[in-house]
Order: structure tokens, then sequence, then C-alpha cells
């Protein structure tokens, strides 16, 4: 006869792993997954071992979604107005007021805000509802102040209806037209033909048209009837 670990002789109390002394097997200590004798650390969803002395907080592999990394789908996350999937394309953006999922965007006029009745239309020529600065021929509105319009880069229109930048307008009044469209005869934009002229006036003449008998343009010479050019008389 032996005694146990209650000191009763010929009792049949133990020590279980964790040192209780009772007799009852259904409550023996055991070991837990992070090998500690009476430990509270668990296998989680994903298989990891986790809580007690792990160091590990259960299912914190998941995504967002509860998918753990080993099963399909995994991959989800939380875009920046709460939503949870796997489809990056659909997620939240900022809106012109730095809004994320905000409705506010920006009218042809420079104007942010979410109620599309006060939105300014189309700018034509100079004006346009709702924009205090200049109106420019590719529907912005400008600051007169801006760097764009201090080195006149606000788009315009030309003489027929093509919108393009101030210094891509030709003398002709042209966008990208190169000059050509007014060129006079000498090649000079909106010239009179006189930058070329002969003596005669002539764009690129000879001064032949205005010649007299003795090739002197403008002269008084003239032919006898005897053929003769004839100057003062001689």
């Amino acid at each position: 006869c032996v005694e146990d670990c209650f000191g009763v002789w010929g009792g049949d109390a133990y020590l279980d792993n964790c040192g209780i002394c009772d007799d009852d097997i259904s409550n023996d200590c055991v070991l837990d997954c992070n090998d500690v004798w009476g430990g509270i650390a668990f296998v989680d969803d994903c298989g990891v071992c986790s809580s007690g002395d792990t160091g590990h907080d259960a299912n914190s592999d998941q995504d967002c979604a509860g998918v753990c990394p080993n099963e399909e789908g995994f991959g989800a996350t939380v875009d920046n107005c709460g939503v949870c999937d796997t489809n990056q394309f659909n997620d939240c953006v900022q809106d012109c007021n730095d809004i994320w999922g905000g409705s506010a965007v920006t009218d042809n006029c420079g104007t942010c805000d979410d109620d599309p009745d006060n939105d300014c239309e189309i700018c034509i020529g100079t004006e346009c509802p709702g924009c205090d600065g200049i109106a420019s021929c590719d529907e912005q509105c400008y600051d007169p102040n801006s760097p764009e319009a201090q080195l006149n880069l606000i788009p315009e229109f030309d003489d027929f209806g093509l919108c393009c930048l101030p210094f891509e307008i030709d003398e002709c009044g042209v966008c990208y037209g190169g000059d050509s469209s007014c060129a006079d005869e000498c090649g000079v934009p909106n010239g009179s033909n006189t930058s070329c002229a002969d003596a005669c006036g002539v764009p690129n003449g000879d001064g032949s048209s205005c010649s007299d008998c003795a090739d002197v343009p403008g002269g008084a010479a003239t032919v006898d009837n005897c053929d003769l050019c004839i100057c003062n008389g001689q």
C-alpha cells in the first residue's frame, strides 16, 4: 500500500503534468500546440498555433474577408472607403475635394462640387458661365494671374475656329499655318508685294515691263518713225 498525493494510504489521487493532485483523469493537464503543459495556445482556422505564449494572434493571417493564405480567394484588402474585396480596379478614389469615395467633380470652369445643376457649360470665345477668369477654347478657366496667362499660353481660336496656343497661330491667323495662306508674291505675310518689286512695281520682276526703248525702267525714250530710239530728242 502506498500513500497518494493527498497523503491517503491506498488512495487513487496523483499529480498530473501541471502539478494538480486528484483522481479525475478527465481534467488532467495536457500539452498545448506550443508544447506548454496546461497552456492555452491552440491551432487557429488557418492551421497556425496561436494565443498563449506563441505571440501570434489567432486568425491574424486571414485577409479582411476571413480567408486564410492557403485558401482559394485569399488576398482581399480594405480600400479607403472600407470596402473589402479582391478587385483592385474598383478601389475607392478621392474626388476633387480630396474626399475618398466622394462624388464631387471639376466642371469646365474649374469649379469642384457635386451639384451638376451649376456645372459650367462648354466655354466658347472669352466667356463661360461660372468662370471669373479667362475662358479658353479648350474649355478651361484660367486665372488672369496664372503662369499660363502671364506667358500667353492660354489656348484660343484662330480665324477659322481651330483651337491652339497663341504662338501656334501664324501671321495669317491660322493654327499651324506656316504664314503661307496670306503671304504676298514676295512671301511676306500680309505683305503688299513691295519688298520684292522691281522698278516697275512688279513683284519679282526684271524691270522690263515699264522700260523704254533704251531699257530704262520708267524712261521717256521713244521709237520714231524710222524705228530709232529717241531720247531727249536725240
